[in-house]
């Protein structure tokens, strides 16, 4: 490996290691990125959230409606690791930070609760349960008309339910939040690596 110095073209430094002419590199064989998408409004109403209060898109708690699924494994039942993960919503008046429930299944054994009802997990699904995260508080970038939350740091280990691709989710608020609008929306992108 060589340390080189590269230039973006536009007066930015950066530092790389590069591999010297005739050396070769070694990767996981059979390893690929996959990105999965999802999206979902939050019902017609402004009715203001409390701190630990679901964001979904129903306030069913049948335990189907409020997860959605993002398709992150390659094949069915393969595993893998979620590495990013970033959340968007058109209300520029947001603010509260999200933590992220995962499960592997979309119904998870008992119910859990739907949109602007307090998170409840429960023993019966803990073998459904994969991992919780937190969001870093939402931003808007200048001149846009979203606010978005992400994490980029991520190695959660992951492997969907036999016959599955994919890892599901709901959205905890972290704080209150009184900004909410009627029928807002939410855009998920998540990235994993997976064999």
């Amino acid at each position: 490996m060589v340390d080189v110095g590269l230039s973006d073209g536009h007066g930015e430094g950066h530092r790389a290691k590069v591999l010297e002419s005739g050396a070769v590199a070694v990767s996981p064989v059979g390893w690929e990125a996959t990105v999965g998408r999802a999206s979902f409004t939050r019902p017609a109403d402004t009715n203001n959230y409390a701190a630990n209060d679901v964001v979904a898109s129903t306030v069913s708690d049948t335990g189907t409606t409020p997860l959605l699924g993002l398709t992150l494994a390659r094949a069915n039942g393969v595993g893998g690791y979620i590495t990013s993960w970033r959340v968007t919503t058109n209300n520029t008046s947001w603010v509260a930070a999200l933590r992220v429930d995962l499960y592997t299944v979309a119904a998870p054994t008992t119910a859990l609760t739907g949109d602007n009802v307090a998170s409840a997990p429960k023993f019966a699904n803990d073998g459904e349960f994969i991992a919780s995260f937190e969001l870093p508080s939402f931003t808007t970038p200048t001149g846009s008309n979203l606010r978005r939350a992400s994490r980029d740091d991520l190695r959660i280990p992951f492997k969907p339910a036999a016959g599955d691709t994919k890892v599901f989710f709901r959205y905890v608020l972290l704080a209150a939040e009184t900004n909410e609008a009627s029928g807002q929306a939410f855009n998920t992108v998540a990235m994993s690596d997976g064999n």
